[in-house]
């Protein structure tokens, strides 16, 4: 008898830290959401005022599966147009200090080139320019 209330209270116990540790790390990992969200709410008003970065948004904090205790991650994703600009949105992210591992998935594209008319000559259509007048004139007798 002695041994099986001995055995029930270790157990209760345990059910009691394990729920502690699970309702503490579901707490931490709500705040960090919060303020992965408010950091990402600043971060794109700075993306947005500025012409270089307008393809460029902070998703917030976040992770995928996996236990409680597993680290999530800040990500940043969009399109940048210089390697120079890379760098500038990376050290901006990092200086904000953003809650887990920062994920940039961004990408350095070439500057769209403004399309130009081409206009074709004549001699590449194979027509003539202008088209020759004919008049047919009757004949006198």
């Amino acid at each position: 008898m002695r041994r099986s209330a001995v055995i029930i209270a270790l157990a209760v116990v345990l059910l009691g830290l394990l729920a502690f540790a699970w309702f503490r790390s579901e707490s931490e990992y709500q705040a960090k959401v919060r303020h992965g969200r408010e950091m990402a709410a600043g971060l794109n008003a700075q993306f947005l005022a500025d012409p270089r970065f307008r393809q460029v948004r902070a998703l917030g904090y976040g992770k995928d599966s996996g236990p409680l205790w597993s680290e999530g991650s800040f990500c940043v994703t969009g399109t940048v147009f210089s390697s120079n600009d890379l760098m500038i949105v990376q050290s901006l992210v990092q200086s904000m200090n953003p809650p887990g591992k920062v994920e940039c998935k961004i990408n350095v594209v070439k500057p769209p080139q403004p399309v130009r008319p081409v206009m074709k000559s004549p001699a590449a259509t194979n027509k003539p320019a202008v088209k020759p007048a004919i008049k047919t004139v009757p004949r006198k007798k």
